[in-house]
């Protein structure tokens, strides 16, 4: 490959490269490595909230709505897979939101990330970050995680 005028070259979007090298001149030790730069996100370890609250996590894929490829999310009961709850996921302003979830603990599990995010709601009353129920007593989480949408 060749420069242009202005000295760039116009490489395209580089879909499952992970670094390329550009040599400078015939000398083979005059080169420079590049890493081309990905999204990047803060993913929680674990969501925490009220039954019904919404929830969201960032979502950095390119979908304008939830795809089974790339997401899914699971009721755990006893450390098995009890229901399938696909349908509570929504894609919007560059989250994964969960809605409408009642108590109990889930696996959110995002394809495109490699990553499983276990969710654990409680019924009963919210107050001084805490949501209580007599089953359980969890620390609430963000409300609002920072996120660009584009």
């Amino acid at each position: 490959m060749k420069t242009d005028q202005a000295g760039r070259i116009d490489l395209g979007e580089l879909k499952e490269i992970d670094l390329f090298q550009v040599r400078y001149t015939s000398n083979d030790k005059a080169y420079q490595t590049f890493i081309p730069v990905a999204d990047a996100h803060n993913m929680p370890d674990v969501l925490q909230g009220k039954a019904g609250q919404k929830l969201v996590v960032a979502y950095t894929g390119h979908e304008a709505e939830p795809l089974r490829s790339e997401m899914s999310l699971l009721e755990v009961r006893d450390g098995a897979f009890t229901a399938d709850w696909f349908k509570a996921l929504s894609i919007r302003d560059g989250f994964v939101e969960i809605d409408d979830l009642p108590a109990g603990d889930y696996s959110l599990r995002l394809k495109y990330a490699n990553k499983d995010i276990p969710i654990h709601l409680a019924g009963g009353k919210a107050e001084a970050g805490y949501v209580s129920s007599q089953a359980r007593r969890l620390e609430l989480g963000e409300d609002k995680p920072v996120q660009i949408a584009r």
